[in-house]
């Protein structure tokens, strides 16, 4: 199992590009625009090195939206 990445409310905001009051419909859409640069199909052409950046990134995104999700769901 991976660790967790742990961050606060407003770290999450930044990482997503979204403001704290934002509605969820804007979070979900933030992550999946951001989670989408590293698919696969994108990764085919680019270094190893550069591929782990962009899927240590999807990670981190992951990670914020899972945290204003446990934020939300209080």
């Amino acid at each position: 199992p991976r660790a967790t990445l742990a961050m606060t409310f407003d770290d999450a905001c930044k990482l997503l590009k979204v403001s704290p009051s934002a509605p969820w419909q804007e979070v979900e859409q933030a992550r999946r625009q951001l989670v989408q640069l590293s698919h696969p199909d994108r990764l085919v052409s680019l270094t190893p090195e550069r591929r782990d950046q962009l899927r240590a990134e999807a990670r981190r995104v992951n990670a914020a939206y899972a945290e204003m999700s446990a934020i939300r769901a209080r």
